[in-house]
């Protein structure tokens, strides 16, 4: 796997979605101003430096030499583009030129190129005072464009009707100020070009240029230009010259010298032909990319590492379709006080997410003394662009927003274009006694990811969790755990509970894979999926309230499509939880997967021997005594007194797990569980020798027996399993513990022992973008074959399987 070193990561909301694609096929190793955080995950590799000084990046870079090869250079952060050509070029690694970076970066500069090549663009003119300005506008003629030279996002960019304007825009292009970009000197004053805006991502390699995704632009805020809203067809649409497009993309890239990368063009669509706006040398923000995979399949992420080591990428087409962002403005500066999603809307497949770019308390204020103001967006997929902006409008219908104007009246409510809201919450943040006035549609908001996900286990009083297995220590120790593959993980707060719950992208999973074998069928997924818990909980969240569980569904599901995952498991509910649940988030489809058990141990052993049938009872007793006499003790091991023996415990388990399908675990994983608060060996041992042994978890007022294994060949000599579950039992009445919870497996045994069965429902949620009728039916086939394997038990609510080729957030 080559590796990329990746200049800056950039916010989170808007480029996770990158740094997931690419860790996938290539190891990143991030060099940034500030310690990695949700990067984390992603990344191999962590190097601080201050991205304002070269020297420190390029000493940075080399530093980790001895640790890795560098295949590739890549940043998508517009201020970095030059930097990263500059490191490269040092380096020795194949890049875009620094010149022709440099040139994409000042918007003079591209002026002249394009002009001086017969690119069309627009008519522009360099001013370094606000009499050059009048002079310039005045000789190009009203409307014009006043911009800065070199900033991003359409900051401190005005349209000017008259003269009377004019210094007002020349004002804001010189104040205005982005971080990391130096202020070039003067402004540019540019003939206004009407018509639609479009924006092209191209894939570029040794000079070779092929487009990867055309998005029409929508603007707002006028006489600003904030963007609003992108929508990418993948359909014929015959509004969009296709071969005049690339032919002026082309040579406005040859102009620029632009011979590598990704790049991101704008270009407006005039009643003279196309114009080129601009050419950045990176890939497109605002979720562009995103928006494109959605509609195209194209995977432009993916493109910009693969270019960055030299691979061509792969760019045809797989989906036919359209998809949809917009951007939710306020129609005044406010105060958000608050904002949610009508929770009364039944959420259709269609839509895609819903997030918040602001949380309660924080304050808006629009152009010209706030740019990007946005209070957050949707994303929805559709049939054609007319299609998804119909769907974006029955979003916005449903949006809520609670406000105080900072100054005068905001405008009335209403469903304009550029005022918005919604909420990836799931109605989450709703208060049973709620006083604030809420209206619909208006502004939206967004909370960032980093409000409610944690990239690692945050701080949990121990009494926050219903079981070891939502614990902190539990937690903690699965990050080091490797019996079960994880790419990544993240987990969500409840601030309302003080309880955590996990979310898993699993690559690999043998229990996963162990149940495929016990259904009789072959690989289901084809791809990763995001779980919670892990599948190596016996229990899962299921002590949640309602809304909790909502919200567990909607921002895991969220994850799990920022994840490109194939679906969202949510698994190990009791069959009541299950109900309630599917009853609230409907899962594609809901089925069986494993049983777990449970003693009522609290009146003794001898009450629970009570509770066996008379011959179950003699001869656990009988076997107990057997294994006694023929020298087998119980040795009790907690802490670092554990350590020594866990080699041979995890061989014993991996031995055991192996005779009845794919090995589940590992000493790895032993070793990081031995760490969880209340973990305890029990050891059945002859002269010393460990013949058989349960890890075991002491949690509140249960003893959980989580894995274990015993000598096969001894088996019937000693009886070394049945002595193991009688101890337990003592062990767990000496220890004041209520409950055994003696986990999955062995099923008949646990039965005829007194310990009474659970089935454990797992609800699945496909995600968007994935073959559903394919994936439905080996779900299908798999639920077949474990009710086969493990008939449901009497009486049980059986949650009912409900067919939805995607959820959204609600």
């Amino acid at each position: 796997m080559e590796t990329i070193l990746l200049i800056a990561s950039g916010d989170r909301l808007y480029r996770e979605y990158v740094c997931a694609t690419i860790a996938k096929t290539y190891r990143l190793v991030l060099v940034q101003s500030a310690p990695a955080t949700w990067q984390r995950p992603y990344i191999v590799d962590g190097l601080l430096a201050c991205l304002d000084d070269e020297a420190a990046v390029l000493a940075a870079a080399r530093s980790c030499g001895d640790r890795h090869e560098l295949a590739g250079v890549l940043t998508y952060d517009e201020t970095r583009v030059r930097l990263a050509a500059e490191i490269a070029a040092q380096l020795g690694i194949a890049h875009i030129d620094s010149a022709a970076a440099a040139r994409c970066r000042d918007k003079l500069a591209t002026r002249r190129a394009l002009d001086a090549a017969g690119v069309p663009s627009a008519r522009a003119e360099h001013a370094v005072t606000l009499d050059g300005a009048q002079t310039a506008a005045q000789r190009i003629g009203y409307p014009v464009v006043v911009k800065p030279r070199a900033l991003a996002g359409s900051v401190g960019v005005t349209m000017v009707a008259g003269p009377d304007e004019l210094p007002a825009a020349y004002e804001l292009a010189t104040g205005s100020r982005l971080p990391g970009v130096d202020a070039l000197a003067g402004v540019l004053v540019e003939e206004y070009l009407e018509g639609p805006e479009i924006s092209v991502d191209c894939a570029v390699l040794d000079g070779e240029l092929e487009i990867a995704v055309v998005a029409r632009k929508r603007l707002g805020l006028a006489p600003f230009f904030e963007e609003t809203g992108h929508v990418v067809c993948s359909r014929p649409d015959a509004s969009l010259p296709r071969e005049r497009i690339r032919e002026v993309v082309v040579a406005a890239h040859r102009a620029l010298s632009v011979d590598r990368g990704i790049t991101h063009t704008e270009l407006r669509l005039t009643a003279t032909g196309l114009r080129v706006i601009e050419v950045n040398a990176r890939l497109g923000g605002d979720l562009i990319p995103y928006v494109g995979r959605l509609s195209t399949g194209v995977d432009t992420a993916r493109a910009a590492a693969d270019i960055a080591v030299g691979r061509r990428p792969r760019l045809a087409a797989t989906r036919r379709g359209a998809a949809a962002i917009r951007f939710f403005y306020p129609r005044a500066d406010i105060r958000v006080l608050g904002r949610k999603l009508d929770p009364r809307w039944p959420v259709p497949a269609w839509l895609d997410r819903v997030c918040w770019e602001v949380s309660e308390g924080d304050v808006l204020r629009l152009p010209p003394d706030g740019f990007m103001s946005r209070l957050g967006f949707a994303i929805v997929t559709g049939e054609s662009e007319v299609q998804c902006e119909a769907r974006l409008d029955e979003v916005e219908r449903h949006l809520l927003l609670s406000t105080e104007p900072l100054s005068a009246p905001p405008a009335p409510i209403g469903g304009a274009a550029d005022t918005r809201s919604g909420d990836s919450a799931g109605g989450g943040d709703e208060r049973p006694a709620d006083t604030r006035e809420f209206a619909p549609v208006v502004p939206l908001a967004r909370r960032s990811a980093a409000t409610w996900w944690d990239e690692r286990v945050p701080s949990l009083p121990p009494a926050a969790a219903d079981h070891v297995f939502d614990s902190e220590g539990w937690l903690r120790a699965w990050e080091r755990a490797t019996a079960e593959r994880h790419i990544t993980r993240c987990y969500l707060r409840h601030s309302d509970t003080a309880a955590v719950d996990p979310f898993y992208l699993v690559d690999d999973s043998p229990m996963w894979n162990a149940y495929e074998t016990d259904a009789g069928v072959g690989p289901v997924w084809g791809a990763p999926v995001a779980v919670t818990p892990s599948l190596y909980a016996f229990y899962g969240p299921n002590a949640a309230p309602l809304q909790q569980a909502r919200r567990i569904v909607d921002r895991g599901f969220e994850q799990a499509r920022l994840w490109g995952a194939a679906a969202l498991v949510v698994g190990n509910l009791e069959p009541d939880v299950a109900a309630a649940w599917s009853a609230v988030s409907p899962p594609t489809i809901s089925l069986v997967l494993d049983r777990a058990y449970r003693a009522d141990v609290s009146r003794g052993v001898e009450a629970h021997l009570a509770t066996m049938s008379g011959h179950a009872r003699r001869e656990l007793c009988r076997l107990w005594r057997r294994s006694t006499e023929r020298g087998l003790t119980l040795n009790v091991l907690r802490g670092e007194a554990m350590q020594p023996q866990l080699a041979d415990v995890a061989a014993l388990a991996e031995a055991t797990s192996s005779r009845h399908g794919p090995p589940l675990y590992n000493v790895e994983t032993f070793a990081a569980l031995s760490r969880v608060p209340g973990a305890t060996l029990l050891v059945a041992e002859r002269d010393g020798e460990a013949i058989g042994a349960f890890l075991t978890f002491l949690h509140h007022d249960s003893l959980y027996l989580w894995a274990g294994g015993h000598d096969y060949a001894r088996r019937s000599e000693l009886g070394t399993y049945s002595f193991l579950i009688f101890e337990s039992i003592r062990f767990a009445v000496r220890e004041g513990c209520r409950f055994v919870e003696a986990g999955r497996g062995n099923f008949a045994f646990k039965e005829r022992h007194g310990f009474a069965p659970t089935d454990l429902w797992s609800l699945v949620y496909l995600t968007p973008g994935r073959d559903h009728d394919a994936l439905h039916a080996r779900l299908r086939e798999m639920d077949r074959g474990m009710q086969a394997h493990l008939p449901l038990l009497p009486a049980v609510p059986e949650p009912v399987p409900v067919l939805r080729n995607a959820r959204a957030f609600g």
